[in-house]
């Protein structure tokens, strides 16, 4: 790419043209219209049911345990008033079976105290990190490119459906895809001959919040190392060795605020070795579809109408470039100390993001690097590389030759694209109720007096979600009971042996299936043996899937309900 122009990034909150302005808030209310939607949209997900116990609520699931807890209590531990702090939130991810550090969750616990935990409340902060990372895409392109690139890699992202789904996801992933924007942009703030020390306060600050995110942030940390290591090697023979020192210098202040998690780091290491969800690396054969795949995703969350098209535009844009080459012939004769300089450190080093995030798959005998939500760090740069090698960071643009009618014509189709994806991606989840909300609206239409909600698990991300849909539904159950490997039976007689039990005419019994939790789930030889115990006792039994109509008792008679199955999944997951 030629040198790109800075002048209208720098100068943005000053003399910037009223047109750049608007054409960048139009993208960021463009996102925010589609993940407002999406958070109307979207039911809650299994993912999200661990964010409650680590954030808001540590003890509710335990109380689902006891015969005799009560909804109004459960609610109520749900909204977070029980929690005991930020601090206790860091020392409770330090269990051995947590997934990600602790840094989304203090966030959370924060955001929560203020917002709330309701629908919106919950799911606000990662619309807010959303909205962050659509501005510092534009500067980021900006900075590697030109202002035009920043611009339109703004559209793409505002328009990107993963991106949406994502941002209001109530997961770390949207708070780290901010992070990688903005350590990237000051890790190139730091490549001066004299860096400000906002910009080396701001590049260790982001950078170790990153890694307190998201343990995959590790290799945005190593793709930063190269970068600042690649432009304080290759810059001019003058205080090379000074810059070399600055260096060792950010990068340790980085380890260092780190250094205190490193041991749950190693634990989590051990602990997924073997166990972890996504072990099995893939054969090297695959690799080339998987990347295109993940690519798919990323951009067009794999909505299978507009993967054709997908496939046609990547190839008439390399076609393209092929034909008319962005970059010139002579980088031979560059300076040092200019921006397109480090722009193209960035460039060159960048590859070294996805290739030691597949060396630590190696290593680790997983396929993290071919998932979308371990891979976040990708999307910025993606966005950024369309326009950037179809042409927008030449100066100046030949809009009027054919290559640039070309150029012009691909980036409109690429925008065009996205934003279909993300239209008919919403549209499907709008349309589309899960069985999970299915049974959630069945229980709450029931009598609140009188009945008994039984569970086949007490892991979060099964029953938080469901009893977050009833907590919006103002379901009033007078019981809820739950614990996981045990049999319907079983919780049938410890219900009806219990002193609350006395009052309870309904039962329904919500038998979650997940595919690798086997133990969360029930089989048709516990709902025979359920059924013959219930009818010993005088209830009769009606076993139903609740993603079909369900029938409505109104008569008082003691009935079971066996809701089967609910699955904790609904439609693609963010991955």
């Amino acid at each position: 790419m030629d040198e790109p122009d800075h002048s209208e990034a720098e100068r943005f909150l000053g003399s910037a043209s009223l047109r750049m302005r608007f054409a960048l808030f139009g993208c960021v209310a463009l996102f925010v219209a589609f993940g407002w939607s999406t958070i109307e949209a979207w039911e809650y997900r299994h993912d999200e049911g661990f964010t409650f116990p680590a954030s808001y609520a540590g003890k509710v699931t335990k109380g689902l345990s006891t015969p005799g807890a009560r909804t109004a209590a459960v609610f109520e531990e749900l909204e977070g008033k029980l929690a005991d702090g930020g601090l206790s939130v860091y020392e409770k991810l330090q269990g051995k079976q947590q997934q990600h550090p602790p840094g989304y969750y203090v966030a959370a616990f924060y955001w929560g105290q203020v917002f709330g935990t309701g629908r919106f409340g919950l799911r606000l902060l990662g619309l807010a990190f959303g909205v962050a990372s659509i501005i510092g895409v534009y500067f980021l392109g900006s900075r590697l490119a030109s202002s035009r690139v920043g611009l339109l890699a703004a559209a793409l992202l505002a328009a990107c459906p993963w991106f949406h789904a994502i941002s209001v996801f109530a997961r770390p992933y949207s708070m780290a895809i901010a992070l990688v924007i903005a350590s990237t942009l000051a890790a190139l703030a730091c490549c001066k001959a004299k860096p400000s020390r906002l910009a080396s306060a701001a590049f260790v600050l982001l950078s170790a919040c990153g890694l307190y995110t998201l343990y995959h942030f590790i290799f945005v940390a190593v793709w930063h190392a190269a970068l600042l290591f690649c432009w304080a090697v290759l810059s001019s023979p003058d205080g090379r060795v000074r810059r070399l020192k600055k260096l060792l210098v950010l990068e340790g202040l980085v380890a260092l605020a780190w250094l205190p998690w490193l041991p749950h780091f190693l634990t989590h290491l051990e602990q997924t070795q073997d166990s972890f969800r996504y072990s099995g690396a893939y054969p090297i054969s695959q690799w080339p579809a998987k990347a295109a795949e993940l690519v798919s995703r990323l951009l067009i969350r794999g909505v299978e109408d507009c993967r054709p098209a997908l496939l046609v535009l990547a190839s008439l844009s390399a076609l393209v470039v092929l034909l008319y080459r962005v970059q010139r012939s002579d980088t031979d004769r560059i300076d040092a100390s200019s921006s397109s300089f480090i722009a193209k450190c960035a460039w060159w080093t960048l590859p070294l993001l996805p290739l030691s995030m597949l060396v630590g798959d190696i290593v680790h005998d997983s396929h993290t690097v071919f998932l979308a939500k371990y891979s976040f760090a990708f999307l910025p740069f993606i966005v950024v590389l369309i326009p950037a090698y179809l042409g927008w960071g030449q100066r100046p643009f030949a809009a009027r030759a054919l290559e640039g009618r070309l150029r012009t014509a691909l980036t409109a189709a690429w925008i065009g694209l996205v934003l279909m994806a993300g239209v008919l991606d919403l549209r499907e989840r709008l349309l589309a109720k899960g069985s999970m909300l299915l049974a959630s609206e069945y229980v709450a239409s029931r009598d609140a007096s009188s009945h008994a909600l039984i569970m086949s698990t007490t892991r979060p991300g099964y029953a938080i979600p469901l009893l977050l849909h009833l907590r919006e539904q103002d379901a009033g159950l007078s019981l809820v009971l739950a614990r996981r490997s045990a049999t319907p039976a079983d919780l049938f007689a410890e219900l009806m042996s219990s002193d609350e039990g006395a009052s309870v005419r309904r039962m329904t019994f919500l038998d979650f299936r997940v595919s690798y939790d086997p133990e969360s789930r029930w089989s048709p030889a516990d709902f025979a043996e359920l059924e013959r115990q219930a009818r010993r006792a005088g209830w009769r039994t009606v076993i139903a899937d609740p993603s079909r109509p369900i029938a409505k008792e109104t008569n008082r008679e003691r009935l079971v309900t066996v809701l089967s199955p609910v699955k904790a999944t609904f439609l693609a997951y963010p991955e």
